[in-house]
């Protein structure tokens, strides 16, 4: 009626072209809608599939629940819920016969079975919102709420996951959404389509650890190799994480036998290619292909003042000059032994194993023993040029930095 009513005013309020334009427009607004409509419909068009054979399974399951619930709230004869103030009670200290005593069991069977029902859908539509909204979720307390559902509910059903695996549709049910979290979590954090903070990689990992659930163990490894590159490479202060942190969850996570080894194997794993490293430039330190001092000579003394230079890079070059590091092979090496020496100190905080400790600062005090400079006969003549003095000198500079680095590696092998 209303409909009608306002057709006739606007055919009595505007002209006939008027009326055609508006009708137009009111066309127009229809096709952007439906244009809109369809574009959003095409990119949830799987996810509205997902979640309607979802709703529909679980629509049928509540209709079976509601029937069940019906039963025990209606049927007074059989069940007698207002006579028991306490059903447990009643059940033990109530005389009855071998067939009430059946009846009760398998009502018991069947609410339990309606339990793990009605867990089982709620984990899978926690699943669902989780690959969902996590990648949308605007801040850490977000993330936090929707870890904190995921985890609520791997919780509820935890107990019941071999009864559940028993049930063919079930299992189905649970492998799948299994893998398909385990995908998205790999693929999301590949893309950098989501970012964790390192409790909330510890907390999903406390998920995927959890036994009996149906995990591809491929999958897991994959994950456990990006959690760990995480902690050990990305997260700035390592010692922070192991002495710093009150979080009882990062605690307990670090106490575990799977981090120390894995902390272990990544010091190992540090050293030795910084000792590569090391023993590839001593290899090359005599090669006439590598830079020598004319290249650090042309960063301390320009050929012509209008030469682009950098001041600090400057400084921290003639710094380098003043120490004996008189080419860039000498000043990679010092740059490689001191990071070394923090790391072989690492180890002895992180209670690595004592053998393997004592091997490389071994290994390392050859090392700088060969690196000393040889003082030629030249140096012993009382009559210099202005290079062979600034040679010296620089030999001299050159044997009280590696005596230094001698000293301090001697000291974590006395600690």
């Amino acid at each position: 009626m209303e409909e009608q009513q306002r057709v006739d005013q606007l055919f009595r309020e505007k002209t006939i072209p008027e009326v055609k334009n508006y009708g137009m427009e009111i066309s127009r607004e229809l096709a952007s809608v439906n244009d809109r409509f369809n574009e959003k419909m095409s990119t949830k068009y799987w996810d509205i599939l997902d979640v309607t054979n979802e709703v529909s399974g679980l629509n049928k399951l509540l209709k079976g629940v509601d029937q069940d619930f019906r039963e025990l709230c209606y049927n007074d004869n059989l069940y007698q819920l207002k006579k028991l103030p306490d059903l447990d009670s009643a059940l033990n200290n109530v005389p009855r016969n071998n067939v009430q005593v059946h009846m009760i069991e398998e009502n018991r069977v069947e609410a339990r079975a309606d339990m793990i029902v009605i867990n089982t859908t709620e984990w899978t539509l926690a699943i669902h919102k989780f690959i969902s909204d996590i990648s949308t979720a605007g801040s850490e307390s977000a993330v936090n709420n929707l870890m904190e559902n995921l985890s609520t509910s791997f919780n509820k059903i935890s107990c019941d996951v071999e009864r559940i695996l028993k049930i063919p549709t079930f299992q189905e049910v649970l492998v799948a959404k299994c893998n398909a979290l385990q995908d998205y979590i790999l693929k999301a954090v590949s893309n950098s389509e989501i970012y964790l903070t390192l409790l909330q990689w510890i907390k999903m990992d406390t998920i995927f650890k959890m036994e009996r659930f149906p995990w591809d163990t491929d999958k897991y490894s994959k994950f456990e190799e990006t959690l760990y590159r995480y902690v050990f490479e990305e997260e700035e202060d390592l010692d922070d994480i192991l002495f710093g942190s009150n979080n009882p969850i990062v605690k307990k996570f670090t106490a575990t036998e799977s981090f120390k080894n894995k902390l272990v194997s990544h010091m190992e794993k540090s050293v030795e290619e910084q000792f590569t490293k090391i023993k590839d430039h001593i290899a090359n330190i005599d090669s006439v292909s590598l830079p020598g001092k004319q290249d650090v000579n042309s960063i301390l003394y320009p050929n012509d003042l209008s030469d682009k230079f950098d001041v600090q890079n400057i400084i921290k070059t003639g710094n380098l000059y003043s120490m004996g590091l008189d080419s860039p092979t000498k000043i990679a090496l010092h740059e490689l032994v001191n990071p070394l020496i923090k790391q072989i100190e690492k180890m002895k905080v992180y209670q690595c194993s004592e053998e393997q400790i004592q091997g490389y600062i071994k290994d390392l005090l050859d090392i700088l023993q060969n690196m000393k400079p040889e003082h030629t006969s030249a140096e012993s003549s009382n009559h210099y040029t202005y290079t062979e003095i600034l040679n010296c000198y620089n030999k001299v500079n050159l044997e009280h930095l590696i005596e230094s680095q001698i000293l301090a590696i001697r000291q974590v092998h006395n600690e």
